[in-house]
């Protein structure tokens, strides 16, 4: 008589093993979801944070006063016409981008609008020097790759404002639209120097401010 072998227990499955594909299948969506927004909020830090600072090159008006005696809008060291014969402080600022990424840069609008008030972009050759050449060639907009630089003509004017004798206006910071990463800020940057515009006897708009 043959006696049966024993039969061996069934295999008792490891848990550990076969749970493993339910466990990667439940924490996969959130390791990609924590992956974009890790991506998302980079892509948001960089794009609304543009970093743009006053470069090495400027212009002053030939005809402003480095320490006008009895006006003064800023401090001692802005840079002041005083009824000029053209009407309007004429000057260079220029600007760094110091972020890492090459951003795009357009002239914000003005305010007060009533101000004279003209401006164009130009790039700025690796030297920084400035030529009248260099000056003319005007953008509307300019992308400006990281450590580049690039200049900003301007002239600010008393236009159709009404001005005092010993009165007068100035900026020490010229307001930009920088889209960086396709998102756009307008932001305001200080400039390498206050400038303004004064006068001693009185500005009057003339009858062109009223379209007469």
């Amino acid at each position: 008589m043959t006696t049966p072998e024993p039969t061996a227990p069934p295999a008792v499955p490891d848990e550990s093993v076969a749970s493993t594909p339910v466990r990667l299948r439940r924490w996969l969506p959130w390791a990609v979801s924590g992956a974009v927004a890790l991506v998302l909020g980079a892509w948001l830090v960089v794009g609304l944070n543009p970093t743009l600072s006053s470069s090495y090159t400027g212009a002053a008006d030939p005809d402003a006063l480095e320490e006008p005696f009895g006006f003064g809008l800023f401090g001692p060291d802005e840079s002041t016409v005083v009824d000029p014969s053209d009407g309007t402080y004429d000057g260079v600022w220029s600007f760094r981008n110091d972020g890492r990424v090459p951003v795009d840069v357009r002239l914000a609008a003005f305010e007060p609008s009533t101000y004279e008030w003209r401006a164009h972009l130009f790039s700025l050759p690796d030297d920084g020097s400035v030529t009248d050449e260099i000056i003319d060639r005007a953008a509307d907009v300019l992308t400006v790759g990281p450590g580049e630089s690039f200049g900003v003509q301007f002239a600010l004017g008393f236009g159709c404002a009404e001005f005092a004798g010993g009165s007068g206006t100035g900026i020490d910071s010229l307001r930009l639209d920088v889209t960086t990463l396709g998102l756009t800020r307008t932001v305001d940057v200080p400039g390498g120097s206050s400038v303004a515009i004064m006068t001693e006897k009185s500005h009057h708009p003339s009858a062109e401010c009223d379209g007469s």
